[in-house]
């Protein structure tokens, strides 16, 4: 295989970003949308079956909104993040996609990460990138556009045995 070579930022920004990290959360872990959501069923659920108690009903409204506060905390959180972000997240990086793996360099920035295939797990195509999972966490971010026209990067994850999502 040739090593396919290109540069981009580290990480994105603004509303890639944050489109990025809020399918993360909320939408590829369907474990934490049962938790946001449970306790709104719940609630909806006993009023219309007739448990509804007058005292109740600061914990009900809370319940009930509680999806949407969890959404707007993790947005204000983003949105902090951005504002506060190091230098290292805006860098560009070098992308070196190799026979045993990937490699991201920037020595400016002491960036220098080597994900090698075997622990890359799977490979979402997600907002104009390939998002690279390993178990539990996200490994890189390849801008889509910056893989050059020749390169087919479904049939480079394809051959290292990962899913491609």
């Amino acid at each position: 295989m040739n090593v396919i070579r290109f540069t981009q930022k580290y990480r994105p920004e603004g509303k890639e970003y944050e489109k990025i990290f809020i399918w993360n959360r909320f939408l590829r872990k369907k474990s934490e949308l049962i938790i946001i959501f449970a306790p709104a069923l719940i609630c909806i659920i006993s009023i219309a079956m007739g448990y509804f108690s007058p005292i109740f009903t600061p914990a009900y409204i809370f319940f009930i909104l509680y999806p949407l506060l969890a959404y707007l905390q993790f947005k204000a959180t983003i949105k902090k993040h951005l504002r506060n972000r190091k230098a290292k997240d805006n860098a560009y990086c070098e992308v070196n996609i190799m026979d045993n793996g990937i490699l991201l360099i920037n020595n400016e920035h002491d960036i220098r990460e080597l994900h090698k295939w075997e622990d890359i797990k799977k490979v979402y195509d997600r907002f104009g990138y390939y998002l690279i999972y390993g178990d539990k966490k996200m490994l890189a971010l390849l801008k889509k556009d910056n893989f050059p026209d020749f390169s087919d990067i479904k049939a480079i994850f394809a051959s290292h045995n990962m899913v491609a999502v």
